[in-house]
Order: C-alpha cells, then sequence, then structure tokens
C-alpha cells in the first residue's frame, strides 16, 4: 500500500481537565496506524498503564487514527524527499 497520512488522537485526562492531543505520522495502513496510536499511549504514560498514570495526575489514552485526505479542501499529496531532488 502507498503511504498516506494520519491524524493520531489521544485523550489526556488531569483531576480538573480532559483535551485532545494529536500527532500527524505517515503510515502504510490503518491497522499499523492503530497500532502505533496503542504504543505511543504506553510511551507518552511513561511505561504504565492509564490508570497507574492517572494517580500521577495524568494520563493519555488512544482514541483514534483517521487518515487525512485534504485540508481546508487542499488535497494531501504525499512525495519522499528524494522525488524532490533533496
Amino acid at each position: 500500500m502507498n503511504p498516506r497520512l494520519y491524524e493520531l488522537c489521544w485523550q489526556v485526562e488531569t483531576d480538573a481537565h480532559s483535551f485532545c492531543y494529536c500527532e500527524h505520522k505517515i503510515f502504510r495502513s490503518d491497522e499499523e496506524a492503530r497500532e502505533y496510536g496503542k504504543k505511543r499511549e504506553i510511551e507518552l504514560n511513561n511505561g504504565l498503564p492509564a490508570e497507574e498514570r492517572a494517580q500521577d495526575g495524568f494520563c493519555y489514552k488512544y482514541l483514534s487514527a483517521h487518515e487525512v485526505k485534504d485540508i481546508d479542501g487542499f488535497a494531501i499529496e504525499l512525495k519522499t524527499l528524494k522525488g524532490l531532488g533533496r
């Protein structure tokens, strides 16, 4: 499969607030993106399960990975830097 741009989201939960944290990455499949999202949750929580990390006052919980096809009506076209002569 061709590489595609994905937006991955995690919910950050604190004692008082909850908000989303997002990253953009390139993956070849939905499954690869989801696997990364789950693995990254553990990294963001310093190797602890979210429930344990929450005892420190906050934690990250993986929400989703979605392919980004366009931004504000502009199509996304991925090219390697080699293809651009860099």
